[in-house]
């Protein structure tokens, strides 16, 4: 993913993101970069990009081939399907992902209620509240029950609502 070229005898010789701060003969050569003349007399060409348009579920970018035009030099991604077996692990390893961060959370979630259990907080509670807090703390534990490799991407969440405000630090 070079921003810049040299090219000579119409081949490119150098990659650069940047143009050198020192080249050849020429001291602050990185400052004329918008004198695109300049650098094209020396064989230095901006390099354009292509959109890199490809599914990354199901295919990967490899590479870039690059191209000479008469003022600047054309990056063309190389893009390759993935595999089947390539895809299925690529879709399990996301759904990972995904599960691990909800389950992050649901944790954060569960740890910071975790006072409700306690005996010594029991007697704080009516029976109401506890049968809430119950429902609360269930419906956290459940939360990735309908959640499978095939639908998590399209699976909203709805986390259960703290009817108790267990998050008020005043409770514990």
């Amino acid at each position: 993913m070079a921003q810049w070229v040299l090219v000579e005898n119409n081949q490119i010789k150098e990659y650069h993101d940047l143009l050198p701060k020192n080249w050849q003969q020429y001291s602050g050569f990185n400052l004329s970069a918008d004198d695109l003349p300049f650098l094209k007399s020396l064989g230095w060409y901006k390099v354009r990009k292509n959109p890199e348009n490809y599914n990354p579920y199901t295919q990967r970018l490899t590479g870039y081939n690059y191209v000479i035009h008469e003022n600047d030099v054309e990056e063309i991604p190389i893009i390759e399907n993935m595999s089947e077996e390539e895809v299925t692990a690529n879709r399990q390893s996301r759904y990972n992902s995904h599960l691990w961060q909800i389950r992050q959370h649901r944790n954060r979630l569960l740890q910071i209620t975790d006072y409700t259990q306690v005996l010594d907080m029991q007697d704080k509670f009516t029976e109401q509240q506890k049968q809430n807090i119950l429902a609360y703390r269930q419906a956290l534990r459940d939360i990735t029950a309908n959640i499978n490799e095939f639908n998590f991407e399209n699976s909203t969440i709805t986390w259960p609502t703290d009817t108790e405000n267990l998050f008020d630090p005043n409770l514990n």
